[in-house]
């Protein structure tokens, strides 16, 4: 017998969504839509803004421009 635990694939999907979100804003949203299954644009449009106000929020996101 194979002594080798099962992880569900939920835990791996949550996962690659945290990393993503760390690593890779467009691959993450593209990951998330796919993963979540969104079922119009707003859903879309709603994790994006979402995404948008955790990088606003986050001390250490660089700035591409200065005020």
């Amino acid at each position: 017998k194979d002594h080798l635990s099962e992880v569900p694939s939920a835990s791996i999907g949550a996962k690659v969504m945290d990393k993503l979100h760390e690593i890779d804003p467009v691959a993450y949203v593209r990951y998330v839509s796919v993963y979540r299954q969104f079922e119009n644009v707003n859903e879309f449009s709603q994790e994006i803004q979402a995404l948008t106000h955790r990088a606003a929020a986050d001390p250490f996101q660089k700035r591409l421009f200065q005020d």
